[in-house]
């Protein structure tokens, strides 16, 4: 519930950011599955997104808590990590940012890495990379049920119309990937709201509509 609210509010404060051609930040357009699903390379089943290597997981709210909504991504393809990417329109020049939550898998303690790369080229194989950043992410104290999903950030010039933004896991030493959902991307600058104030924005806009209703009643 209280990830479900902060995404809500988090939504109605970057409302008209988002770049026209990026689609499914939250994966919410993908497989049918109950718990948890395998999506090879090359498949289209993850609308916007193509997954790395040999592929990912996609999984719900019925198998790991999610970050944004009722699906996320898993970046392993259950014997090394792996990554997704999504080729969108920009405009060279264009100041852009974006953001995502991720978490570690609760089934292995170590600490796990998220690399975001931007660059020209198809996916997984970049031409004229523009942006690359490390994100790491500390597992201790977090399960299945609170999976401590945090939101990082991002921010690059496009260089050309179309870039592809890709999301890997990198952890070292590990075969088990990060998780990650709920992401960003467009023209205007994303800033992380602080609970209170989501829960409060979120109320508002509730009450606001039942006053609404009962006024065109």
């Amino acid at each position: 519930m209280r990830l479900f609210l902060f995404a809500a509010a988090f939504s109605l404060c970057t409302t008209g950011a988002y770049a026209a051609s990026f689609q499914n930040g939250d994966f919410e357009d993908g497989p049918a599955t109950n718990s948890i699903v395998f999506v090879p390379r090359n498949s289209t089943e993850i609308a916007a997104w193509e997954p790395l290597k040999d592929g990912v997981y996609y999984f719900n709210d019925d198998y790991w808590q999610t970050g944004s909504g009722n699906n996320a991504i898993y970046l392993s393809d259950g014997v090394r990590q792996s990554g997704i990417w999504q080729k969108v329109d920009t405009i060279a020049g264009q100041h852009y940012y974006g953001s995502f939550l991720m978490a570690g898998d609760p089934t292995d303690a170590a600490d796990k890495r998220v690399q975001v790369r931007v660059y020209e080229g198809a996916g997984g194989n970049p031409q004229g990379i523009i942006f690359k950043e490390y994100y790491d992410f500390k597992q201790a104290g977090h399960t299945a049920q609170n999976m401590g999903w945090t939101r990082v950030f991002f921010d690059f010039v496009a260089t050309s119309s179309r870039t592809t933004i890709e999301f890997k896991s990198v952890t070292e030493n590990s075969i088990k990937g990060a998780v990650i959902d709920g992401i960003t991307f467009g023209t205007s600058p994303v800033t992380q709201v602080p609970l209170p104030f989501a829960l409060t924005l979120f109320l508002s806009g509730l009450a606001g509509l039942k006053t609404l209703g009962r006024r065109r009643g």
